[in-house]
Order: structure tokens, then C-alpha cells, then sequence
């Protein structure tokens, strides 16, 4: 979760029409240094959950699904592979974290005490 939770805090959008990951990129590229966004990895293991999601995440939108089998479902139908229980936890689990993230970016919400909503917690 780790690696999601940084993924979606670099999505995040930081301005209009830009990117955390975009605007940190800048800022390297302005500074002739390296690229500073590095994040927990990914756990090889988990690579193809992690890439479900981010294809269902396309596919749904803001709407994210609710049941366990409407996911494994959907993997079934994009993959032709159905997920384990487990994977379809790991599944329900990412939308939530990205749901979260979203509600945080949305309401200007951080947990930083400057209270401009770009906390990494």
C-alpha cells in the first residue's frame, strides 16, 4: 500500500492542470538535479494487481466499484483471468486509498499544520 499511496500523492494534481510528479519534475529540470519523487517500490509480486488496477482505474473513472465481485468481474472481462480473494481485497483496498486520496485533493484537506493540503500522510 506504501506504493500506491505515493503513486496517487504524485498524481495528485498541485495546480491547474499539473501534476505533483509534473511540478517536482520542474523544479529538478530548473535546478539541473536529479528527479527527487523516489517511493517505496513496487513489490514485484504485485505487479499485475497493480496494473489491473490502473486499468480499471481508466475504466471507472470517479467511480469507483463497491463488491468484490463486481471487480473480479471486471478483471475476468479485461484479463481473462479471475483474481484471487486475496488480489480482489488488494483491488478493493487500492480504490479505497485512491478514494481517500481523491477526497483529500478535492477538499483542500492535508496534514501538514500550514494547512495548504500537500501532506504526503
Amino acid at each position: 500500500m506504501a506504493f500506491a499511496a505515493h503513486q496517487l500523492w504524485l498524481n495528485a494534481p498541485v495546480g491547474p492542470a499539473i501534476t505533483r510528479a509534473e511540478a517536482l519534475a520542474a523544479v529538478a529540470k530548473a535546478r539541473g538535479g536529479a528527479l527527487l519523487n523516489d517511493g517505496p517500490p513496487l513489490p514485484g509480486a504485485l505487479a499485475h494487481v497493480w496494473r489491473w488496477f490502473a486499468a480499471l482505474a481508466f475504466c471507472y473513472g470517479e467511480a469507483a466499484p463497491g463488491r468484490p465481485a463486481e471487480i473480479a468481474a471486471d478483471v475476468a472481462a479485461l484479463t481473462g483471468i479471475g483474481p484471487t480473494g486475496f488480489e480482489t481485497d488488494l483491488l478493493l483496498r487500492l480504490f479505497a486509498l485512491r478514494r481517500r486520496a481523491g477526497a483529500e485533493t478535492t477538499n483542500g484537506i492535508g496534514n501538514d499544520d500550514d494547512g495548504n493540503g500537500d501532506s504526503r500522510a
